[in-house]
């Protein structure tokens, strides 16, 4: 519940968390991020992670169809590119939204992995699919604090060098249906861990 608090009373200042420096900048400020501005330089990331090398070193931020809320998301290396960290916020929200997901490497199956963990207490895990121009996100479901689970499947496509578009659906009964499509563009470089 303090952060929850502390993230209400920075918005009630007008302001936005930018959780890559963990600070508050003022609501709208790309400063933090760069805007548009590619990173310099290629983070070192394991061969295994390779398929997340296109987000990797970088913020990107999209709108929800809603127009009124935005999510950015911020990607990094850690622990010498054994695995990625994204942290990201939504702002505009009715509450406060944040969450962090870790992408690792699972040998034994042979595939990408993650585990995500949202400021709500919600939480879930997969699998990261290479595309022919992007990622693939296979059924995972997605559990909520007070138990409720909801299946849900997203793909990442490639849309140019500065951007993605992600399609996020949910199966209701026997049939998959969108929940958004979102286009995420480049904002800037993701701190370094």
């Amino acid at each position: 519940m303090a952060i929850e608090s502390m993230l209400m009373a920075i918005a009630a200042q007008g302001l936005a968390l930018d959780s890559t420096i963990a600070r508050a900048v003022p609501a709208g400020d790309d400063s933090a991020y760069g805007a548009g501005a590619a990173p310099t330089t290629t983070p070192a990331l394991s061969p295994d992670l390779a398929p997340l090398a296109f987000v990797v070193g970088s913020c990107w931020r999209g709108t929800f169809p809603d127009g009124r809320q935005t999510d950015t998301h911020c990607f990094a290396p850690i622990y010498g590119g054994a695995f990625v960290r994204d942290r990201h916020v939504v702002e505009g929200a009715p509450q406060p939204y944040s969450g962090e997901t870790l992408y690792r490497w699972d040998a034994e199956s042979r595939i990408i992995r993650y585990d995500y963990y949202a400021s709500d207490g919600s939480h879930s895990d997969g699998a990261v699919l290479p595309a022919a121009n992007g990622l693939g996100f296979p059924e995972e479901t997605h559990r909520s604090p007070d138990g409720a689970e909801m299946l849900i499947r997203s793909s990442w496509t490639r849309d140019g060098a500065d951007a993605y578009v992600v399609l996020a659906e949910t199966m209701r009964g026997e049939v998959w249906h969108p929940m958004w499509e979102m286009r995420m563009a480049r904002v800037g470089p993701a701190a370094a861990d």
